[in-house]
């Protein structure tokens, strides 16, 4: 499930979620509804507040098929959508050998998964032809900027929150953002290399 920790800064909200990496926290989804809300506190009029989802992009097959990782993203993306429906989504991942040798970027496949679970075309923001998580930030920059949302929904698994922190602040800085660390369901042996390789990523990192 989803832990998050909430404060005000700046006069806006900021959500850093604790996941798999940083032990249990249970959210369910009232709490999510309730969430949804809490910007009230800062901004009166929430739902009609301009905001933009950046759904960080994660490995598909080489047929397209969208992996657990990506799912428990795209399916984050759609509980966000399903109580803030004023936002925009815009989902980063093009090609790579080491996450998607497939025949379309994998943006594509993950727009396609949230136009049949419900998420209408005109929701969908220019995505990010992106190969790694700095290209989503940096890439991703100049739209975030253009579209100057009230919030940015950065979404991504929950063990990789806080390296998306660390490069969203070096590379785009945008103040009023919410980091989403959506639950994972890889299996637990994969997940535990998935959160080893984060805390090596975090420290090469924090060596520039």
């Amino acid at each position: 499930m989803i832990g998050l920790a909430i404060w005000p800064a700046q006069s806006f909200l900021r959500v850093l979620p604790f996941g798999a990496c940083s032990g249990p926290f249970e959210i369910n989804e009232s709490i999510l509804r309730r969430f949804t809300f809490i910007p009230d506190l800062y901004y009166p009029n929430t739902w009609t507040m301009k905001g933009l989802i950046l759904s960080l992009g994660a490995p598909n097959d080489a047929a397209g098929n969208l992996s657990i990782m990506a799912l428990d993203r795209l399916n984050a993306v759609l509980q966000i959508y399903r109580y803030n429906p004023q936002l925009m989504i815009s989902c980063t991942g093009g090609k790579g050998a080491h996450f998607n040798e497939a025949a379309h970027p994998h943006y594509y496949y993950a727009q396609q998964y949230l136009l049949a679970n419900g998420i209408p075309e005109m929701a969908l923001a220019e995505p990010v032809n992106s190969a790694s998580t700095i290209e989503d930030f940096v890439q991703a920059r100049a739209l975030i900027y253009r579209m100057e949302p009230q919030l940015l929904w950065v979404v991504t698994s929950d063990f990789h929150v806080a390296r998306a922190k660390i490069i969203q602040q070096e590379n785009v800085n945008y103040a009023a953002t919410i980091f989403w660390g959506a639950p994972s369901t890889v299996p637990a042996e994969q997940l535990e290399a998935l959160c080893t390789h984060e805390q090596k990523a975090i420290a090469r990192l924090q060596q520039h």
